[in-house]
């Protein structure tokens, strides 16, 4: 009841397993939330991850993750929008030349290997939080 965006919420229905009166109260929240939680229908996302051929009782228990994605809990991966790459880390090291304000070592391409054995992370030992106060 926050009205909050973040973090996601979504809520699955079934007509043929959920009451008009879940429904009736999911579009309530959804109403008042200004679109939270998110409505998924089992039935259309049923359809959509048997296409690939999962088992039903696998469909039957899918969840969604992050905004939308369709996920078969605990068996595969399906954020769309998960690159596994963290891109501010990316930002803030070129803006501090090479080094990130979270570690205490600095990357430097000119002694990078290509055998990803080779490369030590000793350096890279976290650094005391900073003094985020405004003083």
């Amino acid at each position: 009841m926050l009205s909050i965006r973040d973090p996601n919420v979504n809520a699955r229905f079934h007509a043929q397993v959920n009451s008009d009166t879940y429904l009736k109260r999911l579009c309530e929240v959804n109403v008042i939330t200004a679109a939270t939680p998110s409505m998924h229908g089992d039935m259309g996302v049923f359809a959509s991850l048997a296409q690939h051929g999962y088992p039903v009782e696998d469909i039957r228990d899918w969840s969604s993750t992050g905004c939308v994605e369709p996920t078969l809990s605990g068996k595969h991966m399906a954020h769309t929008g998960s690159i596994l790459m963290n891109m501010v880390a990316a930002l803030e090291m070129a803006l501090n030349n090479g080094r990130h304000p979270g570690w205490a070592g600095t990357w430097d391409p000119g002694q990078a290997k290509s055998d990803a054995s080779a490369v030590s992370t000793s350096s890279l030992k976290p650094m005391p939080p900073a003094d985020i106060s405004h003083k």
